[in-house]
């Protein structure tokens, strides 16, 4: 990289409005800060924008790469925006509760320790809980009790009136039975309507499946 911009490649060039640092950070690979650093040093904004108004650090947000936390933190020490959103809304939060791993909780806390607004609702008026109870896997009810433990509200609805726990039931598997069982524990509304009328159990009957009867 540093060969090409020595004999004049411009850096500031975009692709769909997405610069260099927008690339760098989709990528997996664990030794990405020095070529961050070196993007920066070269006068790239570092919260610059694509055509969904993702920055740098909502991309860096949606890979697995398992270096995710320190690449987050010095984006932020180098005055990273942790309130822009994309153009639905979504901020960093957001988009990691979207692929939770094993690392993301330790990636969540960051953010929210950084102060990043944990009922910030999305353009769907869906808060980062939401996104955590849609797709649930076995790193799931770790991050659910933590954003809970730390404020979220667990009663919020998007705008199709849907609750966390609609959330939950739509997509059963084999790690659901304990989200669903810990929501209800704090107290989330069993019987709740969406817009159309339908309840958790409507959606537990229509996705059934070898994991759904003895919800």
């Amino acid at each position: 990289m540093e060969i090409l911009f020595n004999k004049g490649a411009n850096f500031k060039s975009t692709n769909n409005e997405e610069t260099l640092l927008h690339l760098v950070c989709q990528s997996q690979n664990p030794n990405l800060i020095n070529t961050i650093k070196y993007l920066i040093s070269k006068s790239i904004k570092i919260n610059s924008k694509n055509k969904n108004n993702e920055t740098p650090l909502h991309i860096a947000c949606k890979t697995q790469n398992p270096n995710l936390l320190k690449i987050i933190k010095f984006l932020l020490r180098n005055e990273a925006n942790i309130e822009l959103k994309t153009k639905n809304g979504e901020t960093p939060l957001h988009i990691i509760c979207q692929n939770i791993n094993q690392n993301s909780l330790k990636v969540i806390k960051y953010l929210i320790k950084k102060g990043i607004d944990i009922n910030e609702k999305n353009n769907q008026k869906e808060t980062p809980l939401h996104f955590a109870c849609q797709n649930i896997n076995g790193n799931s009810l770790e991050v659910i009790k933590y954003m809970i433990e730390n404020g979220i509200n667990i009663n919020e609805k998007n705008n199709k009136k849907e609750t966390n726990l609609h959330f939950a039931c739509q997509n059963i598997n084999g790690n659901s039975l304990e989200v669903i069982k810990y929501l209800i524990e704090k107290g989330i509304n069993i019987d709740e309507k969406n817009n159309k009328k339908e309840t958790n159990l409507h959606f537990v009957c229509q996705n059934i499946n070898g994991n759904s009867l003895e919800k």
